[in-house]
């Protein structure tokens, strides 16, 4: 399951809960999250079919589909979502500085700390969380974490350059603290505390994001 994005429901409520998202554009709802037993595929597409219209309208139809709730407020902000936002926010850019005629893995990739084979051999942890100084004790297991391995929750970010056919890591996540590092021993980021900084506003803060992270990563800049 390399080429898929796995959500899952953290809690076990309904057991098999789970969407599936494709490379390819294919979207599985395996279970569904209200215990309804209806499954199968949501739309069979390209990604660029779905970013090129409103991805709103898409994400609430697909909501429906898998059996999610109907929210009307926003849920509190947590460590995990705002290394999650800024995942979305850099892949996002990356998308629209190049637009759809790019290929489709064009210059970044999110990997997870743990590479799962779904069963079958080559399982483990990812060698280049070493070149990040990540607090140790964030290795230690938690409660929730899934399958109980604390790898799963972190996350590298991969600049690749596809006339040279290299690929230079630029940026490590872990999801209960917030922390963003760049590798070799670069500058840790407290995302709660950058959020925090600008009021609990999800504007100024992603605007923090596209003054200073975008441009290190274009090679504009460092993180300093």
């Amino acid at each position: 399951m390399s080429d898929v994005l796995w959500l899952k429901d953290r809690t076990n409520r309904y057991e098999k809960a789970g969407i599936l998202l494709n490379r390819t554009g294919s979207i599985h709802v395996d279970g569904r999250f209200d215990g309804n037993p209806k499954k199968g595929d949501f739309l069979m597409r390209r990604w660029e079919q779905y970013i090129s219209h409103d991805h709103q309208l898409f994400i609430r139809k697909l909501e429906k589909f898998a059996g999610l709730p109907n929210v009307q407020k926003s849920p509190i902000t947590t460590n995990r979502i705002l290394v999650y936002q800024t995942l979305c926010f850099i892949l996002s850019h990356a998308y629209i500085s190049n637009g759809p005629a790019a290929p489709l893995d064009w210059r970044y990739t999110v990997r997870n700390g743990y590479f799962d084979s779904s069963g079958y051999i080559g399982s483990g942890e990812n060698p280049d969380l070493d070149k990040f100084s990540f607090d140790k004790e964030l290795f230690r297991k938690q409660d929730g974490d899934l399958f109980d391995n604390p790898y799963y929750r972190f996350w590298l970010i991969y600049e690749h350059d596809l006339i040279q056919d290299t690929r230079e890591l630029k940026l490590g996540f872990e999801e209960s603290s917030g922390t963003m590092l760049a590798p070799d021993g670069g500058k840790q980021f407290d995302l709660m505390k950058i959020y925090n900084s600008q009021g609990r506003n999800s504007e100024g803060f992603q605007h923090l994001l596209e003054q200073d992270l975008y441009c290190y990563l274009r090679g504009f800049g460092a993180v300093a």
